[in-house]
């Protein structure tokens, strides 16, 4: 299965962490919106990471993912590789007529 988006607010930004020489992984956790939104953690590799430097908790984010999936010792993990971060624009604020002194 691959070609997944998900939207929704950054709520947390972990630091890139290099677990062997030619693997560094970086994890963004974003706040999907529903009727019971859900905290999800996608995780990004190597040059992907590149992606998250200028991202902030609060960013409206959107997250393209392929969905990975494997067995360890008897034991199954899945995991959401992210492989594209898209800052979104929030919603324009209302300007007002006032001055601004």
């Amino acid at each position: 299965m691959s070609g997944f988006t998900s939207e929704g607010v950054v709520k947390n930004i972990g630091t890139p962490i290099k677990v062997a020489e030619k693997l560094t992984v970086q994890d963004v956790v974003i706040e999907i919106p529903d009727k019971y939104p859900q905290l999800v953690l996608f995780q990004f590799k190597n040059d992907r990471t590149d992606q998250l430097r200028d991202v902030r908790i609060g960013d409206n984010l959107r997250v393209s993912w392929n969905l990975r999936g494997r067995e360890y010792q008897g034991r199954y993990y899945t995991t959401l590789e992210g492989w594209r971060a898209e800052r979104l624009q929030s919603a324009p604020q209302q300007q007002s007529n006032a001055p601004a002194w």
